[in-house]
């Protein structure tokens, strides 16, 4: 099993970590990553894992 991803745009600091790969604000060029997960939360990525809808496989494109 791959390891889990957490992302956020480059810049000030100030954009909300993502861990979903299907959010619709997932970052896909221009961004930091993590293997570890980090706050404050991208909060569409909590509603997703609460609902058990969260993919973090990298498989979701859009």
């Amino acid at each position: 099993m791959a390891k889990a991803e957490f992302r956020r745009r480059e810049g000030n600091g100030t954009h909300r970590w993502h861990c979903c790969s299907n959010c619709k604000d997932w970052p896909t060029e221009h961004y930091e990553s993590a293997q570890t997960r980090r706050k404050p939360s991208c909060h569409e990525c909590e509603s997703l894992e609460r609902r058990q809808m969260c993919t973090q496989d990298g498989s979701y494109y859009m």
